[in-house]
């Protein structure tokens, strides 16, 4: 029983961390006009996106199996998206990094940072599902610690802020939008965490543990919304849309000590674990369909990995005046598309006795 007790924790935790990272990358809570419907309606959508993909992955399959090609098309589809996915996420993560050192991004800045995060990203596939998936329940922590801390930024400001909205039909439908995009991009991914980790989320009977998963969703979404909350009270809603980033900003605002490295380290975290659940189940993918002969999914991974420089490098070669993060706004519906490749691939690929 203490055993079970221990996986549903770790289970929740591990959610939890997942769900997080997304929110602490690109967050399009932060362009709405009124955080409270916002929140509403990104929650109305999380919901039922979620039950959909737990009960998708609870399901038994049976020992049927598409056509090879139609299986490995899809693999390599979810592969090239994942790449894609990451290239965006670790762009975002190096403007920060260049935002809090007070420099610009040039090719060489960005392609020694990225290698460097890369690696350790790389390092936590290496170790398999496994070790991305302790290292997301330990990843809970420093969120706990900037949660704990953005609180204090209320003791250097005078009052909070209560203009969240409008009132306008148009003020209702921008932030409606905001949630619903919200909703989608925070949850709609979850569907490649639980092919990721779906064995270790399976309670002592064998079935999916849904309600623990479901408990860690709700933990950290109140958590989001409550962080988010915070922000709009201290700066109000039209500052928080004009700020070049909010989370900076509140921050700053923690009296005495210097906190503002937080906010990049929980990115940094945020982007390994997001890109090594990417990564490592789509080399899993791409060896199960494509590459069958491999023994191991290193070579894969390796080769994933090294794809995102090497994009950025043609990239920039190809177009100069190509502007930094100028695919950003891309990031929404290719993280909304990926799980979708990865519910095909489980539906038409032959189970194995796990």
């Amino acid at each position: 029983m203490d055993t079970d007790i221990g996986k549903k924790i770790g289970a929740a935790f591990s959610f939890a961390a997942f769900y997080l990272s997304g929110c602490f990358i690109f967050n399009p809570l932060y362009k709405s006009q009124n955080i409270i419907i916002s929140s509403a309606f990104a929650f109305i959508t999380s919901v039922p996106v979620l039950i959909c993909w737990l009960n998708f992955f609870d399901k038994k399959r049976d020992n049927t199996s598409a056509h090879p090609i139609i299986q490995g098309f899809f693999a390599l589809v979810a592969s090239i998206f994942s790449v894609l996915a990451s290239l965006m996420l670790i762009t975002e993560i190096i403007k920060d990094v260049s935002y809090i050192a007070n420099r610009g991004v040039s090719l060489f800045y960005y392609i020694s940072i990225s290698i460097a995060i890369l690696t350790v990203s790389y390092y936590l596939c290496y170790n398999s599902e496994k070790g991305i998936f302790r290292f997301s329940i330990l990843a809970v922590i420093p969120f706990i610690f900037l949660f704990l801390i953005a609180f204090t930024s209320f003791i250097t400001t005078k009052s909070a802020v209560f203009d969240i909205s409008s009132g306008s039909s148009e003020s209702f439908i921008s932030s409606m939008t905001a949630g619903i995009i919200a909703g989608l991009f925070f949850s709609a991914d979850s569907a490649v965490y639980l092919f990721c980790f779906r064995k270790y989320l399976c309670g002592n009977d064998g079935k999916l543990m849904k309600k623990t998963a479901f408990a860690g969703f709700l933990v950290s979404f109140l958590a989001v919304f409550i962080y988010n909350l915070v922000t709009f009270l201290v700066f109000s809603a039209k500052l928080t849309k004009n700020l070049t980033d909010p989370d900076y900003a509140l921050i700053k605002l923690v009296p005495g000590i210097d906190f503002t490295e937080t906010v990049s380290a929980i990115r940094i975290i945020s982007f390994m674990i997001k890109s090594s659940v990417y990564i490592f189940c789509s080399s899993k993918a791409l060896k199960e369909t494509i590459f069958k002969k491999n023994k191991s999914l290193i070579p894969i991974i390796l080769v994933l990995y090294l794809l995102i420089p090497i994009t950025v490098i043609i990239l920039s070669c190809y177009d100069k005046n190509l502007k930094y993060g100028s695919f950003q706004h891309m990031i929404y519906p290719v993280t909304i598309l990926l799980p979708v490749f990865f519910s095909i691939i489980t539906s038409t690929h032959k189970k194995k006795n796990e």
